[in-house]
């Protein structure tokens, strides 16, 4: 604060500086050339107060048509970065996304990377544990129970035992029942469908970066998998996530941010439910400094 107020007094000062020497030029100066003149004595030129008066009017104008075209450049200049400021804004990237969610087995059929995020009984509040392409634990008995089934079902008919069947279906189930109570597995679908290049794409979850950087061309999309782990969380509660977006547009100069929020509620019986409302915000941008 004690700056502004500083540099303000500086601006007021040079402007009345600029002022008084704008005023001497114009007035001050004349009148000692004609005092000069008056006297006839000392130094003699071949030319008189007229003649003088007239080389320095020349010279001010001479100075005032430099200082008038400094001035229109200046003003070409500003008015260029403004029709460059105001291109970029037309040919912004921009962030789109889809969301959907599916059972904790769907991992087990496609093998691709995941963020664990679980509920955390110290804190309170979910944390982003790690990013994997390892099947978890639990769902990996899942992953075994599925596979044991399956080898039965390639048995000889006369040699499968249909009380061993209906128990394998059973514990198959079981395993998935407590899956479907534990885990919800959210897909975000991230696409660039700007009209620039999105640069240094940052992504947070309530505050918990979520991916290393990355960069999204435009019409290219990126998929984020988010495991939730709910074991020790509460019962009838609607928990909220906050999703940010922060990029860059190809030159670095502006940056842009997002947000979007969902939510997953766990009711009494343990049961996970998704909801969410798509694309809640539209980036908003702010130069670099």
């Amino acid at each position: 604060m004690e700056n502004c107020n500083y540099e303000k007094r500086n601006n007021v000062y040079l402007l009345i500086l600029l002022i008084v020497v704008i005023i001497f030029a114009i007035v001050g100066i004349p009148i000692i050339i004609n005092e000069l003149y008056t006297g006839n004595n000392g130094y003699l030129t071949k030319w008189g107060a007229k003649d003088v008066l007239a080389y320095y009017g020349s010279v001010l104008a001479f100075i005032g048509t430099v200082l008038l075209g400094a001035l229109s450049l200046y003003q070409n200049n500003v008015f260029k970065k403004s029709n460059e400021k105001r291109e970029k804004l037309m040919i912004k990237p921009y962030i789109f996304t889809s969301i959907e969610y599916e059972n904790a087995t769907y991992l087990t059929k496609e093998k691709k990377e995941y963020t664990l995020i679980e509920y955390s009984n110290s804190g309170g509040e979910f944390h982003v544990k790690h990013s994997s392409r390892n099947t978890h634990s639990a769902i990996s008995d899942y992953e075994r129970k599925e596979k044991e089934y399956s080898d039965f079902l390639k048995l000889p008919k006369d040699k499968q035992d249909y009380s061993k069947q209906i128990r394998l279906l059973e514990e198959q189930t079981n395993i998935l029942n407590c899956l479907n109570k534990r885990f919800l597995l959210v897909i975000y679908d991230v696409t660039n469908a700007g009209h620039g290049n999105a640069i240094n794409i940052d992504i947070t979850l309530n505050k918990n970066k979520i991916t290393p950087l990355f960069c999204l061309s435009q019409n290219q999309s990126k998929e984020l998998i988010f495991l939730f782990d709910f074991q020790n969380a509460k019962h009838n509660k609607e928990y909220t996530f906050n999703i940010e977006f922060c990029f860059y547009d190809i030159e670095c100069d502006i940056h842009y941010h997002q947000e979007e929020t969902f939510y997953i509620n766990k009711d009494s019986e343990s049961n996970l439910s998704l909801r969410f409302k798509e694309q809640i915000s539209k980036p908003h941008n702010k130069e670099k400094i």
